[in-house]
């Protein structure tokens, strides 16, 4: 068998996890995540499914640094096939902002969260283009198409990586946390912050 590399760039926050857990290791294909994948770890013989949601980075980032990632795959993968999931700048944010809570990372409120983003981040556009230049095959997926219509989205992308379509649990892995459930947790967030500026300022 001609190896073939697959990379699975992201979004986060586009079902990243559920895929990552309960259907790419199904796959008849090595699967590995890109930041604790060595050389001596790819059979040169197989498929290859390498998939790493941080490639393409949180919107707090500059996306220069997403864009330097991405030359460094073209530099080590230039075969590729890259498979790339985008969701809708809006529900993309309060899902981000969600998970930055949960996560004890989110201290403030939405808007003034929403000020601190790279506008360049949303623009889509600008990623395509950047795959496309670099890579010969780019199959991009909405993420409300894998959302509502999952078998669908599923059976395309085995047929995309030319494998068969495995049996899955279509189960939630990632609950979001909304309404009073939200705002205790930020709380805490805003407490636990106030805690460590206090503690810094008795040390020194």
């Amino acid at each position: 068998m001609k190896q073939e590399i697959f990379i699975h760039v992201g979004l986060m926050k586009t079902g990243t996890t559920w895929l990552q857990k309960e259907f790419f290791p199904k796959l008849d294909l090595k699967h590995f995540n890109l930041k604790n994948l060595k050389s001596d770890q790819i059979p040169k013989d197989k498929k290859i499914l390498i998939s790493d949601e941080m490639i393409t980075y949180q919107p707090t980032i500059s996306i220069h640094i997403r864009e330097t990632i991405i030359h460094g795959l073209k530099a080590r993968f230039p075969n590729a096939k890259i498979i790339l999931v985008l969701r809708d700048e809006k529900e993309h944010k309060r899902s981000m902002y969600n998970w930055l809570i949960k996560n004890s990372q989110m201290s403030c409120g939405f808007k003034k969260w929403e000020k601190q983003l790279y506008q360049n981040f949303y623009d889509y556009q600008r990623l395509n283009d950047l795959l496309y230049e670099l890579f010969d095959d780019v199959f991009v997926i909405e993420y409300i198409d894998l959302k509502f219509n999952k078998e669908l989205v599923l059976k395309e992308i085995c047929r995309y990586m030319n494998v068969d379509l495995p049996k899955y649990k279509d189960k939630k892995i990632n609950f979001g946390s909304y309404g009073i459930k939200q705002e205790i947790l930020l709380n805490y967030n805003r407490i636990f912050v106030i805690g460590k500026k206090v503690l810094k300022k008795i040390i020194t």
